[in-house]
């Protein structure tokens, strides 16, 4: 999706990010794990920065 977007107006863009289907699509990979996972390389980073 980021990648079709770049080479797109804003309009376009933003019409892109308005599917249903393709949002729904992308969001079926996200799990409460990988949420906390994501998070914790985050918290963690942070630290040494």
């Amino acid at each position: 999706m980021i990648d079709d977007g770049y080479e797109a107006t804003l309009r376009q863009g933003l019409d892109l990010e308005l599917e249903q289907a393709r949002s729904t699509a992308q969001n079926r990979h996200v799990t409460p794990e990988a949420v906390e996972a994501r998070r914790a390389g985050i918290q963690a980073r942070g630290r040494t920065q």
